[in-house]
């Protein structure tokens, strides 16, 4: 299937994507950062940089699957809970508008198990009704963390799956973060020493015990000045 990759991150959708066989024809990423991974790894495939702005018609007819995972900060249980009303998650609606305009047969949405319970599973059912333009219940109990969901006359629409990962690091997978690590980062993306302090402050407060190695990290940098921590 020919695919229109929106939030495209640094491509790991796309990977997977590729890899089952189909092809990717055009992306949507905003950072700036993630870009430069994409053009990288797919020199030859276009790269639009604000999907609010992406005009679906210039693909219409070409693309078979819309698939991207909105951001998931205003759903996820970490989070506010803003939900589709807030400003990032809310986001999801422009990947409706262009998978309608396209007329894509298909459409991938991924996001954090979050957006099941967010606005007690309203929210979810707004992602139902915005794919396929039919509102469900929400069921007793909430929604099931995977199934089908299905119109009043019984006609399928499509699946949900969501894997027992939860929205925490899984103790069973064993990796290092070394393997990821750039050796020169954009300060933009480090914690600052007040941000440091009141993650410490919020942790006493709660009665947390951070691990040992992040707790000795915070506390270096929330002593350093700006200046300092540029340079460590």
């Amino acid at each position: 299937m020919n695919v229109l990759s929106l939030f495209s991150g640094v491509g790991g959708m796309d990977l997977g994507l590729e890899r089952a066989g189909h092809t990717i024809v055009a992306m949507c990423e905003i950072d700036p950062h993630a870009r430069s991974i994409l053009k990288h790894h797919w020199p030859d495939v276009p790269i639009h940089e604000d999907v609010t702005t992406l005009n679906a018609k210039d693909f219409r007819g070409r693309i078979d699957l819309v698939a991207g995972g909105s951001p998931c900060q205003d759903l996820s249980v970490a989070g506010q809970r803003q939900g589709l009303d807030g400003q990032r998650s809310g986001l999801f609606w422009h990947q409706c508008r262009i998978a309608d305009t396209t007329a894509a047969r298909w459409v991938l949405w991924e996001n954090v198990p979050g957006a099941l319970s967010s606005n007690n599973g309203h929210d979810f059912a707004a992602v139902l009704w915005g794919l396929t333009g039919t509102l469900p219940r929400v069921p007793d109990g909430g929604w099931r963390t995977g199934g089908w969901w299905s119109d009043p006359n019984g006609g399928l629409f499509g699946g949900c799956l969501t894997l027992n990962t939860l929205e925490w690091p899984n103790d069973a997978v064993v990796c290092s973060l070394s393997q990821v690590l750039e050796s020169h980062v954009d300060p933009k993306y480090c914690l600052s020493p007040r941000a440091c302090s009141g993650v410490l402050r919020r942790a006493e407060r709660r009665g947390r015990q951070l691990p040992p190695l992040l707790q000795q990290a915070l506390e270096r940098v929330a002593q350093t000045t700006t200046k300092d921590k540029q340079a460590i």
